[in-house]
């Protein structure tokens, strides 16, 4: 692509490590380069990485559960995507924050442990898989947290299989999945962060093409961050697209 003459590239890395020689190659290039929703380690030479809020968003989440459960012992199963993936460990910390915020002002206490936590490579079939795993050796869980919805919609078909969905209160950490928004607006879902591509791609060509034309202002800021919500039956309506591909 350097080769034949792009102004700018826009990025989204599975890697944050394997990618840093190749970006640094673009931008030494003359490439305007612009990361987008995955983390690339701060040793790579580009102008911003545009990316929902994961830690803010995983906040307010874990304040709406705090808020939704006051005085239940939660037991918690956690759906992780990838061991060392940064934007995970960003969602669930965020989350697990948030939570603990939210039973101290609301009980003065925290109330809520981590029974296990399954990896679900960020899919739904991963998702089943680990939290049949899961329920296999802590029947006494009652809310299921996944860093992304796809996972959670996978472990609420193998609570339905098991017989167990009564009770569980299913949320994640983000992504404002098509399928987990309609079942918020159902009421068999919790609540899950926003992380719309549509805006996140947006922001990142707009950028690209101030940047091209000499117009990005100075100072921009190594991340610059979409606005964090938490979606819920509440405001579901607002988020909710029937025709979107996500």
């Amino acid at each position: 692509m350097v080769a034949q003459g792009i102004q700018a590239l826009i990025i989204n890395p599975r890697d944050s490590q394997g990618l840093v020689p190749a970006v640094n190659a673009a931008t030494a290039a003359g490439v305007k380069v612009f990361v987008i929703d995955s983390t690339l380690d701060s040793k790579a030479d580009f102008i911003t990485l545009i990316q929902s809020s994961n830690g803010q968003n995983g906040q307010l989440v874990g304040q709406w559960i705090a808020d939704q459960t006051k005085g239940k012992a939660l037991k918690i199963a956690l759906l992780s995507g990838d061991k060392g993936n940064e934007v995970g460990q960003e969602r669930r910390l965020g989350v697990l924050a948030g939570l603990l915020e939210g039973q101290l002002r609301n009980e003065g206490r925290a109330n809520f442990e981590v029974v296990g936590q399954g990896w679900g490579l960020w899919g739904n079939e991963g998702g089943l898989k680990a939290m049949e795993d899961l329920l296999t050796a802590n029947p006494e869980i009652n809310v299921v947290l996944g860093e992304n919805d796809s996972m959670v919609l996978g472990a609420q078909k193998a609570l339905e299989q098991a017989g167990r969905l009564d009770g569980v209160l299913l949320v994640a950490a983000a992504d404002g999945q098509k399928e987990a928004l309609q079942m918020i607006k159902d009421g068999t879902y919790g609540a899950t962060g926003l992380n719309d591509p549509a805006v996140v791609a947006a922001t990142a060509v707009d950028m690209a093409k101030q940047a091209i034309e000499g117009a990005l202002p100075a100072g921009t800021p190594k991340i610059t961050y979409t606005k964090p919500v938490a979606i819920t039956k509440e405001n579901v309506d607002q988020y909710y697209k029937a025709d979107a591909v996500f």
